[in-house]
């Protein structure tokens, strides 16, 4: 039986932690976890520590932790998905699939043709699923849900610098600081090191998603980027339903973005994210 795990954003090394909160009374109340049962916590920023439940009450948990360790179960480079984001649960499947595939940023894109406008509430769901999903696939660094962004500011955003410098600095960080109240909500803002250098931005690879007028397809634009086994940091556009408008097409391909084609057929957006993050993915593990 797989061991359950918990996110706890402040995870100091030792000593006995205390969880309080919804994931205190699943433990409790529907997994019926009681005294001297292990369990797993993480903090969001590549590290987990097993633990070892002391005692329990009707919905908290106190826990000790027998070991903490920095563990990483990325892919190489980094992948950066900017999504017209679909209507209704459809948002929940294709969060909960982009954490699980290895996606590192999410932005929800707003285009001409786009119908779900993400609203602070939406954002803050999104970041829930992301949550769960990591418990889920055994993820210990969150996949960042930004900011929505219009179509014509996605070269001013920031973007995301290299798994191993991003736990490098947070580590450092984290010894540095003493532990917040563990009802302390998650940081986005310190869950991914942004890098706006221009030698980063330089060599990352900008791909957009078009069902029509593309002559590569996703596999061939890959192909062409890739550096000995690995791809350079990623960028992967995805519109709405119906696409681009012709005016939008041409402003990505006056940016830089060079337009793929998925197939012969019409892909719904989600299908479209996961297809384009599952290439990406099996592309910089082929190694494995």
């Amino acid at each position: 039986m797989a061991i359950s795990r918990f996110f706890l954003p402040s995870l100091p090394t030792s000593g006995v932690v205390r969880l309080d909160d919804q994931d205190a009374r699943h433990a409790v109340q529907v997994l019926r976890l009681q005294v001297s049962d292990k369990v797993r916590l993480f903090d969001g920023q590549g590290h987990e520590a097993d633990c070892q439940i002391v005692s329990t009450g009707r919905s908290w948990l106190e826990l000790q932790i027998e070991k903490r360790d920095s563990i990483s179960r990325e892919l190489p480079g980094c992948l950066q998905m900017i999504v017209s984001l679909p209507k209704g649960d459809r948002q929940k499947t294709l969060v909960e699939t982009l954490v699980q595939i290895g996606v590192h940023s999410l932005i929800p894109l707003s285009c001409h043709r786009s119908i779900a406008q993400p609203t602070q509430q939406t954002i803050e769901r999104l970041r829930r699923t992301v949550v769960e999903a990591s418990k889920q696939c055994g993820r210990n660094q969150l996949m960042q849900i930004q900011s929505p962004a219009e179509l014509t500011t996605i070269d001013t955003l920031p973007t995301i610098g290299s798994f191993e410098t991003q736990i490098c600095q947070l580590d450092t960080a984290q010894k540095s600081t003493t532990t917040q109240p563990l009802d302390t909500p998650p940081s986005t803002a310190e869950s991914f090191h942004t890098d706006n250098s221009p030698s980063w931005k330089s060599s990352e690879v900008k791909l957009f998603a078009h069902p029509y007028g593309a002559n590569e397809s996703l596999c061939q634009a890959l192909k062409q980027h890739a550096q000995e086994e690995h791809l350079p940091p990623t960028r992967m556009v995805i519109g709405p339903e119906g696409g681009f408008t012709q005016e939008e097409c041409q402003w990505l391909n006056e940016q830089g973005w060079q337009q793929v084609s998925l197939g012969k057929r019409i892909l719904r957006i989600e299908t479209a994210a996961i297809m384009m993050a599952a290439t990406w993915a099996a592309w910089q593990s082929s190694d494995a």
